[in-house]
């Protein structure tokens, strides 16, 4: 009996430790990948707010871009995969990601955002959250599965405080990591980084965008409008397949004719100064916010997807570094607010759903899409968004914006 009960105890005694050690952890997380993110979209508003303030910024991008590769070259060789590096990580934890990739993310995503790349900041604020907090792992010699885990909350809460949606936070960080599964395990660790994340960075004066709403969904849509949404689901996805085919293979062609990653952000940099300079296409590199909410309004340009689309694959396949996520809500949006006139529907909602449903389709994460739908914009149009977004995701590539994602089940049961 004695020896049952302090068995008993032990094992108690032992729950309540990780317990603690976990809201130790969490809280850890919180702090850092909202401080982090306050900094880092502090920041870039300032990147863009100065290149806004003299166009002559755009002339630097070519010089820019080849000073954030040659140090890449020579010390971050092995960070440059970056979010890839973090997923690729989380399946096999065998070795601290660099802490260099924060600083290097961090000031390589300014200067991008700066001298004038179409990029985004979202990915960059995964690398820099799941990064630090990978640090924590080092620090207090954690065991491979708790580092795993510790990964995953660090990616969730990076999601949720650049973006300001904790739920959808919570599940990118368990979502992203496979095409057809969700990493369970993570869930309470990943929900309580997100919310409390996000908690860190409104407390650093940080607000967050206020997207245009949306309305007129109603609770029982007809199967004119369901197949209407279908269309526009196999619209966004085609989208989403031919942004990431285009970058991969653009990519790979780069790297075969311009063997030294040096002279490719100076050569791609020279291309998009060609396109962009004196003309409105300026308005389609770094965030693009005005823009992107012009299309949510239904009165973007109809040529801005094509633009926001070259200019960012532009970017991404020469090297210029901080990422795709805002760019593919901005391409969403746009051909949204374009293929409603070919299906005679609110432009508005057809930005709304592309905003959700190519994000998703590209990155093999539906469900945070449906999530974002809701929080953002709530209500109905959480139902349109998971029919779009679901047929988007159908009909996108296995293949989506991070190499590194495993497929577990796959689309239909189609390659």
């Amino acid at each position: 009996m004695l020896s049952s009960n302090a068995f008993n105890l032990a094992r108690i005694g032992r729950n309540v430790r990780d317990i603690l050690q976990w809201i130790f952890l969490i809280a850890l997380v919180a702090i850092i990948s909202g401080s982090s993110s306050a900094a880092f979209i502090d920041s870039l508003n300032w990147a863009t707010a100065k290149r806004l303030s003299d166009p002559r910024f755009l002339l630097g991008l070519p010089l820019a871009g080849a000073a954030v590769a040659w140090v890449y070259q020579h010390w971050g060789k092995n960070i440059e995969s970056g979010t890839n590096l973090l997923i690729e990580q989380v399946h096999e934890p065998n070795s601290i990601i660099p802490f260099r990739m924060a600083p290097f993310i961090f000031v390589a995503s300014v200067a991008s955002h700066l001298f004038g790349a179409s990029v985004g900041r979202e990915g960059g604020a995964v690398q820099i959250s799941g990064t630090l907090c990978d640090q924590l792992s080092h620090l207090f010699k954690l065991p491979r599965s708790t580092r795993r885990l510790l990964l995953m909350a660090g990616m969730s809460a990076g999601f949720s405080s650049i973006f300001g949606t904790p739920l959808a936070g919570m599940v990118f960080g368990l979502e992203v990591l496979a095409v057809g599964g969700l990493q369970y395990d993570g869930l309470l660790y990943c929900l309580f980084a997100s919310l409390l994340a996000k908690g860190v960075t409104l407390a650093w004066g940080i607000h967050y965008e206020a997207y245009p709403a949306i309305s007129g969904c109603r609770d029982l849509m007809d199967i004119y409008t369901l197949l209407k949404l279908v269309a526009l689901g196999v619209i966004f996805g085609s989208l989403a397949r031919l942004f990431i085919s285009s970058v991969h293979k653009l990519t790979q062609v780069v790297k075969q004719f311009i063997k030294n990653p040096v002279f490719r952000p100076i050569i791609g940099g020279f291309f998009i100064i060609t396109l962009i300079w004196d003309s409105s296409r300026e308005l389609y590199v770094g965030l693009s916010f005005p823009q992107l909410y012009d299309a949510l309004l239904g009165t973007g340009d109809h040529d801005a997807v094509i633009w926001k689309f070259l200019l960012t694959v532009l970017s991404l396949s020469f090297g210029f570094k901080g990422g795709e996520v805002l760019s593919l809500f901005f391409l969403g949006a746009a051909m949204g607010n374009t293929a409603s006139e070919w299906l005679n529907i609110d432009p508005q909602l057809g930005a709304h759903l592309g905003f959700i449903s190519v994000f998703g389709a590209a990155a093999n994460t539906p469900i945070t899409a449906v999530i974002i739908a809701f929080e953002l914009f709530g209500g109905a149009f959480g139902t349109y968004a998971a029919v779009a977004a679901t047929v988007a995701y159908i009909v996108s590539s296995h293949r989506g914006i991070y190499v590194t994602q495993r497929v577990l089940v796959r689309k239909l049961g189609r390659q």
